[in-house]
């Protein structure tokens, strides 16, 4: 199985908010993911509308309507079989979205997130099946509140990074044993 691994955090400015909270360490593979949210959210949080879903962040495809993106497209709303959260806040579902509504999963909260509230901690997840395409790099922007599909001035962009396919154990290994085959070689 080939894991993802974020190569670099990258700095959006278009629609995003002072950047409180910050989203490191992410690693993807075709069954799981993790991130390590922290900071506070943004004050800017306390303008969204009622129905905005403030309680939800959404991982999002730069290419919103890629297809196919990173999430497999067979896993409409696949609910992560265990997902967990390290913080202090209670994490109620970890899902994927839909090929319909566009290339994203989401973390969803037991409640709201305010405005200054602090949010430190390691989401992970894991599925059963494959849920995500892992072999091509994707820049993931990270949403709070809003449907992704609707995603305007109204759904602060936190940050983005991008991931990128890591060697697989295999590849790693036949390459550390590349200089004694080549060696061997020239012996024999």
């Amino acid at each position: 199985m080939r894991g993802l691994a974020a190569m670099a955090l990258i700095a959006s400015s278009a629609g995003r908010v002072d950047a409180a909270l910050s989203f490191t360490n992410p690693v993807m593979t075709s069954t799981s993911f993790s991130v390590t949210v922290s900071g506070t959210v943004p004050a800017e949080i306390g303008n969204v509308s009622q129905n905005s879903f403030q309680d939800i962040i959404y991982f999002t495809n730069r290419s919103f309507s890629a297809d196919p993106g990173f999430v497999v497209a067979s896993t409409s709303f696949q609910e992560a079989n265990s997902a967990t959260f390290t913080g202090s806040q209670a994490l109620n579902t970890v899902r994927t979205g839909n090929l319909f509504q566009g290339d994203y999963f989401f973390v969803g909260f037991q409640s709201g997130l305010s405005g200054g509230e602090a949010v430190n901690g390691v989401v992970t997840a894991t599925w059963l099946t494959p849920v995500f395409d892992d072999l091509s790099p994707v820049t993931i922007d990270v949403y709070i509140g809003s449907v992704p599909g609707q995603v305007s001035l109204e759904s602060p962009l936190l940050g983005s990074f991008l991931i990128v396919p890591e060697p697989s154990s295999a590849v790693l290994v036949g390459l550390a044993c590349l200089p004694a085959v080549l060696r061997r070689r020239r012996r024999g």
